[in-house]
């Protein structure tokens, strides 16, 4: 049991440095480390760290990353920024209404670390809300994830489907109750106590063309705007994930949790979500929990579509509320926060859809069974 006690130590690591509000890029390059080292695996360090910048995933995210914190920095800086806001104000003249949907909205393009470029966007319309930093990074974390309980083309619903063979229309139409119950709940707790706001569409009209007219040169604005905090934050991260893999904690985690006799609702509930919490990535959860279940399950029941997509909700539900979650981590970068004082507004809505989901899943079972 020695993939134990390395990933309680490591757990522990973490969340002291947390709880300390150290840097959250070197806190997880530390947990990493320490998975590593209590493990008996240090020979694998050189390994695991040339894995983190070598494999593609972790490259695409780093660049994207980058790409967008410079984008959303050129949008700020010429004005394009506020001129989105309002071209999207006349539609959506509510401006508390406008910071949901905007993360939302750039969620549909699955892109990796979306919340960096949906985190500017949040940030302005939330300000002219009313809303404090913290809420800003609550609603630019939540209202862009909880659309993939339901999303039809995000990638790992895609694999939920291809190893079930279970139709994604299926999987999505039962959680889309989800999605809805999830947006509707946060955006009342999020925003309460804050008025309507319709001002401010054209209150920085006169900031926006001095920045057109005044404004550094094309060059100068393009290296002011390239930052590597927010990607050094996530390449701790994908540290952290690939120690997890070399040194095999997750397989021996899933071979203990098989043979631990937990009742089987219950374990659909509970390892997805903790593998999504762990990895921080909901690909890796799917990936990992659904070739675990499948054979525990009998694709000739009617309920089988249903526990499919129960298990794939935990899997997503998990891997939210995590500071190995890459859009997570930078999110609380941007804005300022730390991941406490993020996650506190959001119990109440993460609490409501889960037990909202164990209610659906207990009533599909009732009527089915």
């Amino acid at each position: 049991m020695h993939w134990l006690f390395s990933l309680l130590m490591a757990i522990a690591v973490i969340a002291i440095g947390i709880s300390r509000k150290l840097n959250l890029g070197r806190v997880m390059l530390s947990g990493g480390i320490t998975l590593l080292l209590a493990g008996g695996k240090a020979a694998l360090l050189p390994e695991v760290a040339l894995a983190t910048v070598r494999e593609r995933s972790s490259q695409v995210l780093l660049i994207s990353i980058i790409l967008l914190e410079l984008l959303g920095y050129l949008l700020k800086e010429t004005g394009s920024l506020q001129r989105i806001i309002n071209g999207l104000g006349r539609v959506v003249s509510d401006r508390r209404l406008l910071s949901a949907i905007l993360p939302a909205l750039i969620s549909i393009l699955a892109m990796p670390g979306g919340a960096v470029f949906s985190a500017p966007l949040v940030k302005q319309a939330g300000e002219e809300a009313g809303l404090d930093a913290v809420r800003q990074a609550a609603v630019n974390l939540w209202f862009r994830h909880v659309i993939y309980f339901a999303y039809p083309l995000y990638p790992p619903l895609i694999l939920a489907a291809g190893l079930s063979g279970v139709n994604i229309g299926i999987i999505s139409g039962y959680n889309l109750p989800l999605t809805l119950f999830a947006l509707v709940t946060a955006y009342l707790l999020l925003f309460r106590g804050i008025g309507r706001q319709n001002l401010g569409a054209n209150r920085n009209a006169a900031a926006i063309e001095h920045c057109n007219r005044g404004g550094k040169g094309l060059f100068k604005l393009i290296l002011s705007g390239i930052s590597f905090k927010l990607a050094l934050t996530v390449l701790g991260v994908m540290f952290f994930k690939q120690a997890l893999q070399y040194s095999e904690t997750t397989a021996s985690l899933s071979e203990a949790v098989l043979h631990a006799g937990v009742p089987l609702p219950l374990l659909m509930l509970l390892f997805p979500a903790f593998i999504g919490f762990l990895c921080g990535d909901n690909t890796t959860a799917v990936a990992i929990s659904f070739p675990l279940f499948l054979p525990l399950l009998d694709p000739g029941l009617s309920i089988y579509p249903v526990q499919i997509a129960f298990l794939y909700f935990s899997a997503t539900w998990g891997h939210i509320f995590t500071p190995v979650h890459p859009c997570f981590a930078v999110t609380n970068a941007y804005f300022k926060v730390t991941a406490g004082r993020v996650l506190r507004p959001l119990l109440i809505p993460a609490g409501a859809v889960l037990a909202a989901a164990l209610l659906q899943f207990y009533l599909a079972q009732l009527i089915i069974l």
